[in-house]
């Protein structure tokens, strides 16, 4: 679809410069939120429409067969393509079967639409967030900047809660140039940095500042930035883009003039998504309990694609649930008890989950990505957490942190954005995600996660806690561990409202409060009762 969207929105570019008519502009919003919205409201939404309606149980039932079954085909399918010698029979069979299915399901949702309305208006009503709508929603200290990208031009949506702005940017092999470079220090060899590459860090970092903020910092003050990028874009972190470019004989990127010193910085895949009422309806809090897991793998061989790995422990991970759970209500499991199978039976029951772990990405099929629990062979349950069952999992948390390895990249697929591991709990409804972009090096990550969560229990919204612990390790890195691959990784998706994070010495307090205040009614009580006997 986003080759159609991308023309609609070079249409209605074309009619504004005619016209000079803002309605337009309201389109281009439209459009581009629709390419970033459609499939992944459809499915987020499910579940909230099957409470709002009454539709029959063997429908719903019968809905999610067809999609299950779309879905494993495509997959078979998708397997089949990529394999070095590919079956043309079985791709044309595949093929073949998947449109007669993709028939049934059109057939399916064209009757819900006529019989059941209502979930049909809530799941598949096509309608996304409007510009009026993003202002009032937006705080007075945030902006919302959403990109659609193509491969001449960069559309660049501003909001405020008083402002709409549309940029239309000329772009060209420099600005893909400089978009790789600044992506690519997740395999940064830091033995190998001179002040060379410092420059050229710089030179690229401030031309894609340039780009894609600089054209509407007029409207951003301090203020904090809600970034929707859009296709490559969304292996970017934004914090480690530069104000200005200066050349220098001294190596020095803890100084830089990043974006994050500034402002804290939040993501989402789409406007509507960031602001649909489900999650704020859906999300019941049962306690403000964390549950944290860091596995230990020894010596266990993981088999992936018939290709050995060997997973290393992260000792740091252990270090890093302890000093979270430690210091609030909440349980952790590490080492021989961090299985998948204790995380399925508990993690429905928690209000923040904590994932301390390896991952391991399939780029060919991201649905087979998976989280590595401790492998215990006396359960049943295989120690991966796959993408797709991910997806499918029944949960109540306001917020889930996957520090682990590589959780919010994946493989790039126009017209569905990056598909990752930290998008499955998108799909599972969790509002807000923290999540890392390459593989995490384990004591920095260990040292920004304990700030984060400090930060967090002081108030503050989950965008500043991560943004003052960012800085904080930066500003206290030796000019070595101040490079952006150490503290750059980690990013938050989605909402960012405070976390009431009750530390075990509030519990304390409160329930020596609890205690005085029965015994000051109780000797009350006590008092009125000898009056009124005399």
């Amino acid at each position: 679809l986003n080759p159609v969207f991308n023309l609609a929105i070079e249409n209605s570019s074309v009619l504004y410069n005619l016209t000079n008519n803002t309605k337009f502009i309201a389109e281009i919003l439209n459009y581009t939120e629709r390419s970033k919205a459609s499939s992944l409201l459809s499915v987020v939404k499910g579940e909230h429409a099957l409470k709002t309606s009454d539709i029959p149980d063997d429908t719903f039932q019968y809905e999610n067969q067809l999609k299950s079954e779309i879905n494993g085909l495509s997959q078979l399918l998708e397997k089949e393509k990529t394999d070095d010698s590919p079956n043309e029979t079985n791709i044309n069979f595949f093929e073949t079967k998947l449109l007669v299915l993709i028939n049934k399901y059109d057939s399916l949702i064209e009757s819900i639409e006529n019989n059941y309305p209502t979930y049909y208006s809530v799941k598949y009503g096509g309608e996304v967030i409007t510009q009026e709508q993003i202002k009032y929603n937006l705080g007075v200290d945030e902006a919302l900047i959403e990109y659609q990208l193509t491969d001449s031009v960069l559309y660049i949506i501003t909001i405020t809660n008083t402002e709409f702005v549309v940029k239309k940017l000329a772009i060209d092999s420099s600005f893909y140039n400089s978009l790789n470079y600044v992506t690519s220090i997740k395999n940064v060899d830091l033995n190998e940095q001179n002040i060379n590459r410092f420059n050229e860090f710089k030179h690229h970092s401030y031309n894609l500042y340039r780009s894609m903020i600089m054209p509407v910092s007029n409207l951003l003050g301090n203020k904090r930035l809600i970034i929707i990028p859009d296709g490559l874009l969304g292996y970017l972190p934004f914090d480690l883009l530069i104000e200005y470019d200066f050349v220098t004989e001294e190596i020095n990127y803890r100084d830089l003039p990043y974006l994050i010193t500034n402002h804290p910085i939040s993501y989402s895949y789409s406007a509507t998504l960031r602001y649909n009422s489900f999650f704020n309806a859906r999300n019941k809090k049962l306690n403000n309990n964390t549950l944290a897991f860091a596995p230990i793998y020894n010596d266990n061989i993981n088999s992936v694609d018939s290709n050995s790995i060997h997973l290393e422990n992260l000792p740091f991970a252990k270090v890093e649930v302890l000093n979270i759970i430690n210091d609030q209500e909440g349980t952790a499991y590490y080492d021989r008890n961090a299985t998948k199978n204790n995380f399925l039976k508990h993690a429905g029951s928690n209000d923040i989950l904590h994932l301390a772990m390896h991952t391991i990405i399939n780029d060919s099929l991201p649905m087979q990505s998976k989280l590595v629990f401790y492998d215990d062979e006396n359960d049943s349950t295989s120690n991966y957490m796959y993408t797709h069952e991910i997806f499918n999992l029944d949960l109540n948390a306001s917020m889930v942190t996957l520090s682990a390895c590589n959780t919010g990249s994946g493989k790039f697929r126009k017209g569905e954005g990056i598909m990752s591991l930290a998008r499955g709990f998108v799909y599972a409804g969790v509002p807000s995600i923290v999540m890392t972009l390459w593989e995490v090096q384990d004591a920095s990550g260990s040292i920004v996660m304990k700030k984060y969560y400090q930060y967090l229990k002081d108030g503050m919204t989950k965008d500043v806690a991560l943004q003052k612990a960012k800085l904080y390790v930066l500003r206290d890195a030796n000019m070595a561990r101040a490079h952006p691959f150490f503290w750059s990784a980690y990013i938050i998706n989605g909402d960012t409202t405070p976390i009431k994070i009750l530390s075990r010495s509030n519990y304390w307090i409160l329930a020596i409060t609890l205690v005085l205040i029965l015994l000051f009614v109780s000797r009350y009580l006590f008092k009125r009762d000898t009056k009124q006997s005399e």
